[in-house]
């Protein structure tokens, strides 16, 4: 087992934070969303067809237009999530985070004007904050051996700006979310690469349905469903871009509360046990941007990890909270007992950082 002394683990508040213009946070991520269900390209014109679901009076108003609806009048995104997950609409929100993902998910690079449908330029391939701290605090290849990286969202920022701070990336073949020099830990064809760790899932892992002929001739079983109609699937892909695959193949924790696993729950419950044996070897943790949760409901597996976190603190684990809210400051260091800095990630970046003890 790999020990990793160094844990960086990047919120929401990383990505927010780390380029302009800025990436969406939970309370407009309804807003990009709804502002991409906009853009024209085949991808979504299927969704204007007719929907058998649809009362006939009303079938002009596809999923696509169902969608628009939803969105326009979401208070917001996890909200629209619950509510559709709650009701049982899985076909919905199954594609409610293929459009959040094709949101996020980083144009063709070199761009080419009016190639590819953006809501802005919010992940495009460019150097931002997070290639400064990685150059600032991980630049050896000592240190990149001996860090682990766990990231709570869905974005491919973080995989990004590793192969540009340390392997002059975009090289051949990397393109939008795929760099050659990551490891997932979610499949036996990786390469041995900086560890990042992915809980909720990622924008770029998706279920392969088709899978190859077994040596006999017979098509293989490649996905199962779970008890509750969930999908599993045999294989998974780690692709540049999740646009032109199902929506159902997606592997992506749901943007609700509970965080419930939209296909493939054993795999992250796997990545997520794998980030809790990191923490326990841990001597030195960042924790950047991410949001406390107030009920162990809100997020079980981070809630878990922040207790862990808190009793390693008292095994003499320095843990490093940073975010520029005085609420989840006070929280962080009144309840959980870590040491706190009160700055936005672009400021804790130009700022000296923290150095381990």
């Amino acid at each position: 087992m790999q020990t990793c002394r160094r844990i960086v683990i990047f919120g929401a508040g990383a990505s927010y934070g780390a380029r302009e213009p800025r990436p969406p946070l939970g309370n407009n991520l309804h807003e990009h969303v709804a502002r991409y269900l906009e853009k024209k390209f085949p991808e979504l014109r299927e969704w204007d067809s007719y929907d058998v679901t649809t009362d006939p009076v009303t079938a002009s108003h596809g999923v696509r237009n169902k969608l628009k609806h939803l969105l326009v009048n979401a208070q917001s995104f996890e909200r629209l999530a619950n509510r559709l997950s709650d009701c049982h609409e899985r076909d919905l929100l199954a594609k409610l985070n293929f459009l959040m993902a094709c949101a996020m998910t980083p144009p063709i690079f070199p761009l080419i004007p009016h190639d590819e449908p953006r809501v802005n330029d919010a992940f495009i391939e460019q150097h931002d904050v997070y290639d400064a701290f990685l150059e600032k605090n991980v630049s050896t290849s000592k240190e990149r051996s001996n860090v682990s990286f766990i990231t709570l969202n869905y974005d491919c920022l973080l995989e990004r700006a590793i192969c540009r701070a340390f392997f002059n990336g975009p090289q051949d073949g990397e393109r939008q979310c795929f760099c050659n020099h990551v490891s997932y830990g979610i499949a036996s064809s990786e390469c041995k690469g900086i560890e990042v760790l992915k809980p909720h899932g990622s924008i770029n892992w998706v279920g392969n349905l088709e899978g190859s002929e077994n040596e006999g001739g017979t098509i293989p079983i490649t996905v199962k469903l779970e008890p509750d109609g969930r999908p599993s699937y045999t294989q998974v892909d780690i692709v540049s871009s999740p646009i032109g695959r199902d929506p159902d193949e997606l592997i992506i924790a749901r943007y609700a509360p509970g965080k419930k696993p939209q296909a493939n729950p054993d795999l992250l419950f796997t990545v997520q046990e794998r980030a809790k044996s990191r923490m326990c070897d841990a001597a030195f943790v960042e924790i950047i941007g991410v949001h406390l949760p107030k009920d162990s409901l809100d997020d079980p597996f981070l809630w878990s990890l922040l207790e862990l976190m808190a009793n390693r603190v008292k095994a003499d684990c320095q843990v490093i909270y940073v975010n520029p809210d005085d609420d989840e400051i006070k929280r962080a260091k009144g309840y959980y007992h870590f040491e706190t800095v009160q700055k936005t990630f672009r400021d804790y970046v130009e700022s000296a950082c923290c150095v381990m003890r």
